[in-house]
Protein backbone atom coordinates (compact mmCIF):
# COMPACT_ATOMS: atom_id res chain seq x y z
CA UNK A 1 0.00 0.00 0.00
CA UNK A 2 1.13 3.14 -0.75
CA UNK A 3 2.31 5.08 1.71
CA UNK A 4 0.78 8.54 1.13
CA UNK A 5 -2.22 6.46 1.14
CA UNK A 6 -1.87 5.12 4.64
CA UNK A 7 -0.99 9.10 5.77
CA UNK A 8 -4.43 10.06 4.20
CA UNK A 9 -6.48 7.32 6.00
CA UNK A 10 -4.13 8.78 8.82
CA UNK A 11 -4.94 12.07 8.80
CA UNK A 12 -8.62 10.98 8.16
CA UNK A 13 -8.87 8.81 10.92
CA UNK A 14 -7.36 11.11 13.34
CA UNK A 15 -10.01 13.81 13.16
CA UNK A 16 -12.19 12.22 15.88
CA UNK A 17 -9.23 12.08 18.20
CA UNK A 18 -7.49 15.55 17.19
CA UNK A 19 -11.07 16.89 17.85
CA UNK A 20 -11.48 14.66 21.01
CA UNK A 21 -8.12 16.19 21.89
CA UNK A 22 -9.40 19.66 21.61
CA UNK A 23 -12.02 19.16 23.70
CA UNK A 24 -9.76 17.77 26.27
CA UNK A 25 -7.48 20.70 26.27
CA UNK A 26 -10.04 23.05 26.63
CA UNK A 27 -11.63 21.48 29.40
CA UNK A 28 -8.38 20.14 31.23
CA UNK A 29 -7.55 22.21 34.14
CA UNK A 30 -4.11 23.55 33.96
CA UNK A 31 -3.87 21.94 30.41
CA UNK A 32 -0.45 20.45 30.85
CA UNK A 33 2.25 18.86 28.55
CA UNK A 34 2.66 15.81 30.10
CA UNK A 35 -1.42 15.55 29.61
CA UNK A 36 -0.95 16.16 26.17
CA UNK A 37 1.89 13.65 25.51
CA UNK A 38 -0.31 11.48 27.46
CA UNK A 39 -3.33 11.99 25.37
CA UNK A 40 -1.51 11.78 22.32
CA UNK A 41 0.46 8.52 23.14
CA UNK A 42 -2.73 6.48 24.07
CA UNK A 43 -4.81 8.04 20.84
CA UNK A 44 -2.39 6.92 18.53
CA UNK A 45 -1.82 4.33 19.91
CA UNK A 46 -5.02 2.88 20.18
CA UNK A 47 -5.53 4.20 16.55
CA UNK A 48 -2.32 1.90 15.52
CA UNK A 49 -3.57 -1.56 17.15
CA UNK A 50 -6.93 -1.26 16.24
CA UNK A 51 -5.71 -0.64 12.48
CA UNK A 52 -3.87 -3.56 12.63
CA UNK A 53 -6.07 -5.78 14.47
CA UNK A 54 -9.04 -4.80 11.49
CA UNK A 55 -6.28 -6.25 8.97
CA UNK A 56 -5.72 -9.05 10.50
CA UNK A 57 -9.64 -9.73 10.93
CA UNK A 58 -9.71 -8.56 7.39
CA UNK A 59 -6.38 -10.64 5.95
CA UNK A 60 -8.31 -14.31 7.23
CA UNK A 61 -12.03 -13.42 5.18
CA UNK A 62 -10.04 -11.86 2.08
CA UNK A 63 -10.04 -14.99 0.17
CA UNK A 64 -13.54 -15.79 -0.04
CA UNK A 65 -14.94 -12.00 -0.40
CA UNK A 66 -12.25 -10.46 -3.11
CA UNK A 67 -14.71 -10.30 -5.65
CA UNK A 68 -16.48 -7.74 -3.98
CA UNK A 69 -13.82 -6.28 -1.32
CA UNK A 70 -14.35 -2.42 -2.89
CA UNK A 71 -17.42 -2.27 -2.76
CA UNK A 72 -16.68 -3.35 1.43
CA UNK A 73 -14.35 -0.69 1.57
CA UNK A 74 -16.33 1.56 0.36
CA UNK A 75 -19.54 1.32 2.14
CA UNK A 76 -16.92 1.01 5.59
CA UNK A 77 -15.50 4.01 4.54
CA UNK A 78 -18.15 6.06 3.16
CA UNK A 79 -20.57 5.03 6.85
CA UNK A 80 -17.65 5.91 9.03
CA UNK A 81 -17.03 9.52 6.93
CA UNK A 82 -20.79 10.19 7.19
CA UNK A 83 -21.68 9.16 10.89
CA UNK A 84 -18.96 11.37 11.61
CA UNK A 85 -20.41 14.50 9.44
CA UNK A 86 -24.12 13.81 10.74
CA UNK A 87 -22.30 13.34 14.50
CA UNK A 88 -20.88 16.73 14.28
CA UNK A 89 -23.75 18.38 13.02
CA UNK A 90 -26.34 17.23 14.79
CA UNK A 91 -24.46 17.87 18.48
CA UNK A 92 -25.32 21.13 18.53
CA UNK A 93 -23.94 22.56 22.05
CA UNK A 94 -22.40 18.93 23.47
CA UNK A 95 -20.44 19.45 26.63
CA UNK A 96 -17.58 16.92 26.22
CA UNK A 97 -16.25 16.92 30.15
CA UNK A 98 -12.82 15.57 30.45
CA UNK A 99 -11.23 14.52 33.42
CA UNK A 100 -7.87 13.47 33.02
CA UNK A 101 -8.09 9.48 34.71
CA UNK A 102 -6.86 6.77 33.12
CA UNK A 103 -10.32 5.33 33.05
CA UNK A 104 -11.55 8.29 30.89
CA UNK A 105 -8.34 8.30 28.24
CA UNK A 106 -9.14 4.44 27.89
CA UNK A 107 -12.71 5.53 27.00
CA UNK A 108 -11.97 7.93 24.57
CA UNK A 109 -9.13 6.15 23.30
CA UNK A 110 -11.25 3.20 22.16
CA UNK A 111 -14.02 5.40 20.68
CA UNK A 112 -11.64 7.20 18.96
CA UNK A 113 -9.86 3.97 17.11
CA UNK A 114 -13.38 2.17 16.50
CA UNK A 115 -13.73 3.48 13.08
CA UNK A 116 -9.54 2.82 12.32
CA UNK A 117 -11.05 -1.23 12.74
CA UNK A 118 -13.20 -0.94 10.33
CA UNK A 119 -10.44 0.74 8.14
CA UNK A 120 -8.16 -2.07 9.01
CA UNK A 121 -10.35 -4.48 7.28
CA UNK A 122 -11.14 -2.44 4.24
CA UNK A 123 -7.53 -2.19 3.90
CA UNK A 124 -6.69 -5.47 4.20
CA UNK A 125 -9.37 -6.58 1.58
CA UNK A 126 -7.60 -3.90 -1.24
CA UNK A 127 -3.94 -5.50 0.29
CA UNK A 128 -2.24 -7.76 -2.07
CA UNK A 129 1.15 -7.52 -1.02
CA UNK A 130 3.60 -8.08 1.92
CA UNK A 131 2.27 -7.39 5.56
CA UNK A 132 5.63 -5.59 6.70
CA UNK A 133 4.19 -2.97 4.35
CA UNK A 134 1.05 -3.03 6.38
CA UNK A 135 2.95 -2.73 9.83
CA UNK A 136 4.40 0.14 8.09
CA UNK A 137 1.01 2.05 7.45
CA UNK A 138 -0.04 1.34 10.98
CA UNK A 139 2.81 3.07 12.24
CA UNK A 140 2.09 6.03 9.79
CA UNK A 141 -1.08 6.13 11.11
CA UNK A 142 -0.15 5.97 15.17
CA UNK A 143 2.45 8.71 14.52
CA UNK A 144 -0.13 11.06 12.47
CA UNK A 145 -3.06 10.50 15.14
CA UNK A 146 -0.05 10.74 18.17
CA UNK A 147 1.14 14.28 16.62
CA UNK A 148 -2.37 15.76 15.61
CA UNK A 149 -3.71 14.73 19.28
CA UNK A 150 -0.75 16.93 20.78
CA UNK A 151 -1.60 19.90 18.38
CA UNK A 152 -4.99 19.08 19.38
CA UNK A 153 -4.90 19.25 23.03
CA UNK A 154 -2.52 22.26 22.69
CA UNK A 155 -5.02 24.08 20.40
CA UNK A 156 -7.93 23.48 22.43
CA UNK A 157 -5.98 24.94 25.99
CA UNK A 158 -5.60 28.11 23.93
CA UNK A 159 -8.65 27.70 21.10
CA UNK A 160 -12.37 28.29 21.18
CA UNK A 161 -14.78 25.21 20.71
CA UNK A 162 -15.94 26.33 16.92
CA UNK A 163 -12.79 24.05 16.16
CA UNK A 164 -14.36 20.62 16.66
CA UNK A 165 -17.26 20.83 14.48
CA UNK A 166 -15.19 21.94 11.37
CA UNK A 167 -12.64 19.48 12.23
CA UNK A 168 -15.16 16.27 12.34
CA UNK A 169 -16.41 17.49 9.03
CA UNK A 170 -13.05 17.68 7.31
CA UNK A 171 -11.94 14.07 8.90
CA UNK A 172 -15.60 12.62 7.73
CA UNK A 173 -15.12 14.71 4.06
CA UNK A 174 -11.74 12.74 3.97
CA UNK A 175 -12.97 9.32 4.83
CA UNK A 176 -15.78 9.21 2.52
CA UNK A 177 -13.55 10.85 -0.51
CA UNK A 178 -11.03 7.69 0.22
CA UNK A 179 -13.88 5.22 0.11
CA UNK A 180 -14.46 7.14 -3.34
CA UNK A 181 -10.97 6.36 -4.34
CA UNK A 182 -10.65 3.11 -3.65
CA UNK A 183 -14.08 2.32 -5.35
CA UNK A 184 -13.14 4.22 -8.46
CA UNK A 185 -9.60 2.25 -8.13
CA UNK A 186 -11.04 -1.17 -8.41
CA UNK A 187 -14.02 -0.42 -10.87
CA UNK A 188 -12.13 1.50 -13.66
CA UNK A 189 -8.66 0.71 -13.30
Amino acid sequence: MPYITSAILGIGLAMDAFAASVSGGMSNAGGKIKHALITAFSYGLFQMVMTFIGYCTGSYFSKYISAFDHWIAFILLTYIGLRTIISSVRDKDKSNIYIFSFKMLFITSIATSIDALAAGVSLALGESNEGENFIISCVIIGVITFALSFVGFMLGKYAGKFLKKKVEIAGGVILVLLGVKILIEHLFF
